[in-house]
């Protein structure tokens, strides 16, 4: 049989299951260290400054605001807007799949897109979908998707571009953990060879 949307089973395992569990509180067991940058949609956006009490309602504020390698938490909620992570790399962590969603927005984009700049960042515990790509690499290296449910992108849901240089014709920039991808990975190669 078919696992029901947002869950899988590995092979070997006679169940479906969720792509993550939700643990309980507000940041789940987002591990909290002096950097984190904290989003809340539900919170109100004035004075935001990305602390625990005054968090960013958008993923977008925490991203400019937040220190290389920071992590972003990020509450319960659909955060709709593409998202760009270029200059630095940083973690963005929701609580769970089933209770944080990122929605793109542009047809010809990429709810998530990690340039060049932004190789190390880390895409842990949300479910990302929308009307473009699903994430999309430009040039970036060692991106980590773990526990990731990318589903009803337009495009595709993980697309990788102009990393042909640094890894030949594989995809191995993208290291996919326990995630989910509903539909095909495209590997796009439009960048120089060696």
């Amino acid at each position: 049989g078919y696992c029901a949307p947002g869950t899988f089973a590995t092979p070997g395992e006679a169940q479906c299951h969720a792509v993550a569990p939700c643990p309980a509180g507000k940041w789940g067991d987002i591990p909290m260290t002096d950097d984190v940058q904290f989003v809340d949609a539900s919170a109100p956006s004035a004075g935001s400054d990305g602390s625990e009490s005054m968090p960013w309602t958008k993923i977008s504020s925490a991203i400019a605001a937040a220190a290389p390698g920071a992590t972003i938490a990020v509450a319960t909620g659909s955060y709709v807007g593409d998202l760009t992570v270029a200059t630095k790399p940083v973690v963005i962590r929701g609580v769970c799949p089933d209770l944080v969603e990122i929605v793109g927005v542009g047809p010809a984009g990429a709810a998530i897109l990690i340039k060049n700049g932004a190789s190390k960042t880390e895409i842990r515990d949300v479910a990302v979908r929308g009307a473009g790509h699903g994430v999309a690499l430009s040039g970036s290296t060692e991106v980590l998707l773990d526990r990731v449910w990318i589903h009803d992108a337009d495009l595709n849901q993980v697309t990788v571009r102009r990393v042909a240089r640094v890894l030949g014709a594989t995809p191995a920039a993208l290291l996919a953990g326990a995630s989910d991808v509903e539909k095909a990975f495209e590997l796009v190669e439009s960048g120089e060879k060696d």
